[in-house]
């Protein structure tokens, strides 16, 4: 590998991530994913059954457009069939978009073309990049050199540059933001191909080596690799294994690589050279330069390629101010995109199959609109006694009934496992709004202002949701509110306007009841919701040494640590819990093992926590490496080889 100079330490080899255990030999011809390599009895049921429930929602549709108004009120009936007609369209926008999983294998690499690997960074703090740099510099591949983009023009990050031999770039001004930085680079540099990446986002050592061998197609543009999140604490993780975009990047993308359509998501990413210069470089129009630069690639008659496995572990928004300001952006900047000349209805050079994934992928931003106008239509029933639609009981388990249960399963069979309704239902709540704005880019001019998500935060929990997400808390009240007033009206503890239909008033509360059960439950987990640590800790178990000043060495296991924390776990006989208590507040020693990294990694532990469990011991605090070999060792176990393994132990750090 080549960098701008050779006095680095070389301590840093490569090593292949633990969740990929094949043999080099068989690994061109594995598939990546194999639980989402469905058989072709599955794949027949899961269109078979996109096809039946499309089939009921038309039926369900013709039946509400013909025989439902009669007796109803427009002004609650109109908006709920937009909604309605909206819903369907994102199901079958869903579909086509699943309809084929297109299986990801690592291609043979016969060649090692040159590969420039950029590091766009801005304002982010230096230990958020340097564990970025420490895998850029650990990646297997014989010809590529390292390129720090700066458009902060920090001397610190000059500095860091210098420190760990890696070259060196900034401008005199930050025009177009990230896509500007990447572009100013461009001329600067030649490798054949560009790997892009993110301030925060640290690659695995085999990541070139497992998608160079894709570019033998001479008309391939770029191949882009998942986005996975190893602070699994954060905000859109509701168990510590699944995100918010497991479902986009695990079932969605490969969908949209069968139909020619995967697009770059601005990092983790190998991109031709030559492709991107024949379109004049990263486009600048818009915010989301990305997507954007996708459809121009498209359109020119460049492929793109997706490669489903994990070779890139980022952070993820710690709170919901950051997820909002990083939904926000993307809302914005792909819907604003219909404001330029690659407007996805009229741009010429796409094939069929790719526009209509485009379409269907821009779909999804109509859902907090849906949203509002479903509870708003349903609280504005309950209040008026009006109702949006007639029909009976029977009706609507004959029409709407098939069609719901139909699309559910349908959803769940698509989703090929990565989709809990409930969770995706949440997280639209979470987004509202983001969503509520987007629609708003397409009034506006001019090019909207790119904000860098934090990469570091915690979330308080509690009430704190409710600034950050105001429509949330209206949409739970409002509706609460108008369930109360409906139940004091039929119950005759106040006047009020009857239902129109008194049977209807089953529906009602079924309809309120599920909603307010949904609204609750998002709001249930906001409130709940702690994360204090602004760096996750990793689940481990390696062995460690604490010294005590001249008292003694105490032999334990570390069973969670970071960059800046950790926690060890005495067995009964190694630390008694009076000698423990005596510790809190002193700054001690620890020796850990962190196998070929270091086997006498020193950290300096700051004991803030200690605590009896059973007949174990733990004592936890804030801590930090001893010199700079150290610091390398940490950084590269916690954020190289941690995040691709279940915990950080002596296998995965064989």
């Amino acid at each position: 590998m080549s960098t701008s100079s050779q006095e680095h330490e070389p301590e840093i080899g490569a090593y292949r991530i633990p969740d990929f255990p094949l043999p080099e030999e068989a690994a061109a011809a594995a598939p990546i994913v194999p639980e989402l390599r469905a058989g072709r009895r599955r794949q027949i049921a899961a269109r078979s059954l996109a096809i039946t429930a499309l089939a009921a929602g038309l039926v369900y549709l013709a039946w509400r457009l013909s025989s439902t108004f009669d007796g109803a009120e427009l002004a609650l009936s109109i908006p709920l069939v937009v909604v309605e007609v909206s819903s369907l369209i994102a199901f079958a926008g869903f579909a086509f978009l699943t309809w084929s999983v297109r299986p990801s294998s690592r291609p043979p690499l016969r060649a090692t073309p040159s590969v420039d690997v950029y590091v766009a960074t801005y304002n982010e703090p230096l230990d958020v990049l340097r564990p970025t740099l420490l895998g850029c510099l650990a990646l297997d591949y014989p010809n590529a050199s390292i390129w720090l983009l700066d458009d902060g023009r920090r001397p610190a990050v000059r500095e860091l540059a210098e420190r760990l031999g890696v070259n060196y770039l900034t401008r005199p001004d930050n025009e177009h933001a990230k896509a500007g930085n990447i572009n100013a680079a461009l001329p600067r540099t030649s490798g054949e191909l560009v790997l892009v990446l993110d301030a925060d986002h640290v690659p695995q050592p085999d990541l070139l080596r497992a998608v160079v061998g894709y570019f033998e197609q001479p008309d391939l543009a770029w191949v882009q690799t998942p986005h996975e999140f190893y602070n699994r604490d954060s905000v859109q993780h509701l168990r510590a294994g699944d995100h918010e975009q497991a479902l986009f990047y695990r079932v969605i993308q490969p969908g949209k690589d069968h139909w020619g359509s995967a697009f770059w998501c601005g990092s983790a990413a190998v991109i031709r050279r030559e492709a991107l210069l024949g379109i004049g470089g990263i486009a600048t129009e818009t915010i989301t330069e990305d997507f954007h630069t996708s459809l121009k690639l498209h359109a020119a008659g460049w492929r793109s390629r997706y490669h489903a496995e994990p070779l890139c572990y980022g952070i993820a928004p710690h709170n919901l101010d950051q997820y909002l300001l990083q939904r926000d952006r993307w809302a914005r900047g792909n819907l604003r995109v219909f404001r330029t000349r690659e407007n996805v209805f009229t741009l010429r050079g796409l094939a069929l199959g790719q526009r209509l994934s485009y379409l269907a992928s821009l779909s999804e931003i109509a859902s907090g609109w849906r949203q509002v106008t479903l509870i708003a239509v349903l609280a504005a029933t309950l209040v008026s006694g009006r109702l949006p639609l007639s029909a009976s009981a029977w009706e609507l388990l004959a029409f709407f009934l098939p069609w719901v249960l139909l699309s559910i399963v349908a959803v769940r069979v698509l989703a090929r496992g990565q989709l809990r309704l409930s969770d995706a239902s949440r997280y639209e709540l979470f987004s509202l709004p983001a969503l509520l704005r987007a629609p708003f880019a397409l009034l506006g001019s001019g090019r909207a202002s790119f904000e860098v998500t934090p990469k570091r935060g915690i979330d308080r929990g509690r009430a704190s949701w409710v600034h950050a997400n105001p429509p949330l808390a209206v949409l739970f009240l409002g509706l609460l509110a108008a369930a109360a007033y409906r139940g004091g009206v039929e119950a005759s503890l106040w006047e009020g306007p009857r239902l129109v239909a008194a049977s209807a008033a089953p529906v009602l509360a079924l309809a309120a009841g599920y909603e307010l059960g949904r609204l609750g439950l998002a709001v249930r987990h906001l409130a709940r919701r702690r994360q204090l640590r602004a760096v996750y800790r990793f689940p481990a178990d390696l062995a460690c040494t604490l010294k005590v000043g001249r008292e003694g060495l105490y032999s334990g296991r570390i069973t969670d640590l970071s960059a800046r924390g950790m926690q060890i776990a005495f067995e009964a006989g190694q630390l008694d819990a009076a000698s423990a208590r005596s510790l809190a507040g002193r700054r001690l020693r620890v020796s850990a093992d962190l196998g070929r990294l270091g086997h006498r990694t020193t950290l300096e532990l700051r004991v803030t926590m200690v605590r009896s469990v059973g007949d174990r011991v733990l004592l936890a605090g804030s801590s930090r490496p001893v010199g700079e070999r150290a610091r390398r060792a940490l950084d590269l176990a916690c954020l190289v080889v941690a995040p691709g393994s279940a915990r950080l132990d002596a296998e995965a750090l064989e």
